[in-house]
């Protein structure tokens, strides 16, 4: 039996597509099957509701992976940030992973993020968090699903697969979980 590759739709002379403007196009819907290149240029179209990692124009980049999956990078137009997070299959459906915030030289980490990952506060400590988004090692506490294996100290203590649900009353901050 021939396994079809997810890649087989790549040659070398096939271009990467761009698909232009999202508009309001809820991040979500674009998984594998719409990979290729996108740019978001209006910030009145850019709300978390549409799933987005910050409220800033930028382009995304969306692209398949081995299991039917894909990744998607987010990169604002106004710095050198970048987001990434994996849609995948777990136990039982298909979940998107937290947005997560790469840094490099251009983007280090907020002093406040430093400050977070020297305290030592154990897996699972909750506290609130003033910016977006999270540090490196903690997640939003939205109710989403968490992969057991990529975060197993977590699992243990949340053995359902998914994060607690707590909403501030002030919309500028946000809960966030230890998560490694």
């Amino acid at each position: 039996m021939t396994v079809k590759s997810p890649f087989s739709q790549f040659s070398d002379s096939a271009p990467f597509p761009y698909f232009g403007e999202l508009g309001t196009t809820n991040l979500n819907s674009l998984t594998a099957e719409k990979y290729g290149v996108y740019r978001q240029q209006n910030s009145g179209s850019v709300y978390s509701a549409l799933n987005y990692p910050v409220d800033s124009p930028g382009s995304l980049l969306v692209l398949p992976t081995r299991d039917d999956g894909c990744s998607q990078e987010y990169r604002p137009y106004d710095n050198n940030s970048l987001y990434r997070r994996r849609y995948y299959k777990s136990s039982f459906m298909w979940v998107w992973s937290s947005w997560c915030q790469e840094y490099n030289t251009e983007n280090p980490p907020s002093p406040d993020s430093r400050l977070l990952q020297e305290v030592g506060l154990p897996i699972g400590a909750i506290i609130i968090w003033h910016a977006t988004p999270p540090p490196y090692g903690w997640l939003y506490c939205d109710g989403s699903s968490f992969r057991a294996d990529e975060y197993p100290s977590l699992a243990e203590i949340f053995m359902d697969g998914s994060l607690p649900l707590l909403n501030p009353s002030e919309t500028s901050l946000a809960y966030i979980i230890k998560a490694v």
